[in-house]
């Protein structure tokens, strides 16, 4: 997750995202930033929500369209999105491996923001690693997660004719939050467990108000923060073998 000592270069990371939430919508300063920075993309593609809202003034049914904004890069596997719909900067990654992809994009990002003097804030950022690892059998949970999380999960195990076994924790620090989800999905669900693959879906977000100047501070301190938590969780010696 970080560099150096932090990077796990055999991570099980299935999927990464950052997502920034904005104040306000303004379609205009989206469409700006994109055309400012899309040269930087292997391509651009526009997807449109589309929305229906009764007038009841007039006694009609509207139809509002809301532009997505997916600027891509296929060597890296990493999607940038600027949603009017959800009002939002979203970077997703399904080859993560350490924090300078999305650092050079945010980059990016700050430049095309400071060359068109957009007063953009934000209202939360928050940053997520799904983890995926297979397991064999329930007494490989044990080699995986740490003693307390696996006891967590086999101890619920032992039910009878049990699907699913999803744990979530959540935490209030001092500058931030803290959401943990980890046990055994079950790609078979509904029906009853026969497969141990583990899941740990760790997502830590700040929602109070920032200044795009503030972005870079805010997830440093988010990116340690799942860090630890994926530290915490796991086996060490499982951990040796992701590096």
């Amino acid at each position: 997750m970080e560099l150096n000592e932090r990077t796990l270069s055999n991570n099980k990371i299935k999927q990464f995202i950052l997502k920034i939430d904005f104040v306000s919508n303004d379609v205009n300063d989206f469409a700006s930033i994109v055309n400012n920075i899309s040269m930087h993309f292997s391509r651009l593609e526009q997807r449109m929500h589309i929305n229906y809202n009764i007038n009841l003034n007039q006694d009609e049914l509207e139809k509002q369209q809301t532009p997505d904004y997916v600027l891509i890069d296929e060597g890296k596997a990493m999607l940038l999105t600027f949603s009017t719909f959800h009002n939002a900067l979203t970077i997703e990654s399904s080859k993560y491996i350490n924090n300078n992809d999305y650092k050079e994009i945010l980059k990016i990002v700050n430049e095309a923001i400071i060359k068109l003097g957009l007063p953009i804030q934000c209202k939360r950022i928050g940053i997520r690693f799904i983890n995926n690892f297979q397991c064999k059998t329930m007494k490989d949970v044990h080699k995986i997660f740490n003693k307390d999380k696996a006891k967590n999960i086999t101890s619920i195990c032992q039910k009878n004719k049990i699907s699913r076994v999803i744990i979530q924790e959540e935490y209030n620090l001092e500058y931030s939050k803290l959401r943990s989800q980890y046990g055994i999905p079950n790609k078979f669900y509904p029906s009853v467990m026969t497969t141990y693959d583990l899941l740990l879906d760790i997502d830590s977000f700040d929602d109070s108000t920032h200044s795009f100047e503030e972005w870079n501070e805010v997830i440093k301190n988010l990116n340690h923060i799942a860090y630890d938590e994926f530290i915490e969780t796991m086996n060490p010696k499982y951990i040796e073998s992701l590096k």
